[in-house]
């Protein structure tokens, strides 16, 4: 069953084309990845912090690049937060571990943190500086 806010997602990036679209489209599966990875009991605190952090900076409507302002490409910044964190609980714990809560293909969730990731960081070098240093990691 999705949340209120995935539904939202959603519903903002089901007619997006565009840069990264891919990725984008990703964003509903990609929160609901992080908010199931918050209740699973191997995860140390500082890792659910940044959980909680990527989670709170996603649902804020004015953050670096808004949604408001810039449609659905908006989401670039929460998404290069967000993937870092998944990033960083993949090396700790394992693919594995992403894989048990991932409702998708694993090979697309493979994708997003090998490839989409570095190509949105690529593209949005500043912003994801930016991003990594408005919320202290």
């Amino acid at each position: 069953m999705s949340s209120f806010y995935e539904d939202i997602l959603k519903k903002n990036v089901l007619d997006y084309h565009g840069p990264h679209e891919a990725v984008i489209k990703l964003a509903p599966e990609l929160y609901r990845l992080i908010s199931d990875l918050l209740f699973d009991r191997d995860i140390e605190q500082q890792y659910r912090s940044k959980l909680l952090t990527s989670i709170g900076y996603f649902i804020v409507p004015q953050d670096l690049y808004p949604e408001d302002e810039h449609g659905a490409i908006g989401y670039v910044d929460d998404l290069m937060l967000l993937i870092t964190v998944i990033r960083e609980i993949s090396e700790k714990y394992g693919e594995e571990k992403l894989l048990l809560y991932w409702k998708k293909d694993g090979q697309v969730l493979k994708k997003v943190i090998n490839e989409y990731y570095f190509a949105l960081i690529n593209d949005y070098r500043l912003l994801f500086e930016e991003v990594i240093q408005f919320v202290g990691f």
